[in-house]
């Protein structure tokens, strides 16, 4: 990481070609059109920029108070996010209903920091190193220690809704109180994995439910900051959780053959795309080509999830989304496979801890 004689020399640098300008609490920063990219804040050729760094500056010249912590940063006119500036050492951007098909985005150099992104809708693809990850909906993936850039590109019909989260592994150790070998030892994937880790893996109702309180949180409330900055720390820690459950069950998920690979991963995209569809076990072991147990056990270890846990997530997902859309609880029942209205608010209940007609409000 650079030190701070670095950073304040860079950011220095910066204020010839960022232009910036106060709206209330919101700071929108501008791109100047002539502006030099030059390392290490950016590589030009590849148009890469180096967020962890990008967010030290923007941390500095905040303590300086020079900008706030909610920053509207504009890079072109078609590429612009709302960057929640929660400390120098966290940094987070949501997604509401983004409508971005087939637009690629400009990769990013992690520099040692870390990635989480949840994903609610939509489907996009990340090039991460050597790895290709499709992340549809419900589900998150966690980037550590990821020296080569990070490539993002959406693909999807549908917009895209989620968050982002970047933070220093550092600080997340202070915040656990433990050391880095513990955090990496349950997110390598097998003893071959030494300092850099990527891993995949699916969304439960509390992510789901946190994830929805940042988007619904309103940027005039006074308490708006703290809010973001409690819901952040909460989401890290869910995932953190979730992360060590699928260590503690999937440590052998990597020893699958790649066609048993192919052939559970056909079963979880027939529970997303025919979630109103009550599959037995025997029907989905016969669809896939797997005896019953390779099918049980083999999902749960790939996916971290039962079959039966799977097909309510997809449920209550879409359901919750058609709530958003103002789709009455009736029509949402039968949209997503439930016969009696009652089972579904008690189902809904159970997973997000709210009535149906409560959330749609």
């Amino acid at each position: 990481m650079n030190s701070s004689h670095d950073i304040h020399d860079i950011a220095k640098q910066c204020e010839n070609w960022l232009n910036t300008s106060r709206q209330g609490a919101l700071t929108n920063i501008h791109l100047n059109d002539n502006a030099h990219l030059a390392p290490p804040l950016f590589d030009a050729d590849r148009n890469i920029v180096n967020l962890p760094l990008l967010l030290s500056v923007f941390d500095q010249w905040q303590q300086q108070g020079k900008i706030t912590r909610l920053i509207h940063f504009y890079r072109q006119a078609d590429q612009h996010r709302l960057f929640h500036l929660l400390g120098s050492d966290l940094l987070m951007w949501t997604y509401d209903q983004e409508e971005t098909k087939g637009k690629y985005f400009s990769p990013i150099w992690l520099s040692g920091w870390a990635l989480l992104k949840i994903n609610l809708h939509g489907s996009v693809t990340y090039d991460v190193g050597d790895e290709l990850l499709d992340l549809n909906q419900a589900a998150a993936f966690m980037v550590y220690g990821q020296d080569e850039p990070i490539n993002k590109n959406v693909y999807s019909n549908e917009p895209e809704t989620g968050v982002s989260i970047l933070f220093n592994p550092k600080w997340l150790n202070e915040k656990l109180g433990s050391q880095q070998s513990e955090l990496m030892r349950f997110l390598r994937r097998d003893e071959d994995t030494k300092d850099s880790i990527t891993q995949l893996f699916p969304v439960d109702g509390k992510l789901v439910d946190l994830v929805r309180q940042l988007l619904k949180l309103d940027p005039d409330d006074f308490l708006y900051l703290l809010e973001i900055e409690t819901i952040s720390t909460n989401i890290l820690l869910q995932s953190i959780k979730m992360l060590r459950e699928q260590s503690a069950t999937t440590g052998s998920a990597h020893k699958f053959r790649n066609q048993d690979i192919d052939k559970l991963t056909n079963v979880k995209s027939l529970l997303e795309s025919d979630y109103s569809h009550q599959f037995s076990l025997d029907y989905l072991s016969r669809h896939a080509g797997l005896n019953r147990r390779k099918l049980t056990e083999g999902f749960k270890g790939l996916f971290g999830s039962t079959v039966n846990e799977y097909l309510l997530r997809q449920r209550m997902i879409n359901a919750a989304d058609m709530l958003k859309q103002g789709v009455s609880a009736t029509e949402v029942a039968h949209q997503v496979g439930y016969k009696e209205q009652s089972s579904f608010t008690r189902a809904f209940k159970r997973y997000y801890n709210i009535l149906p007609r409560d959330f749609a409000t």
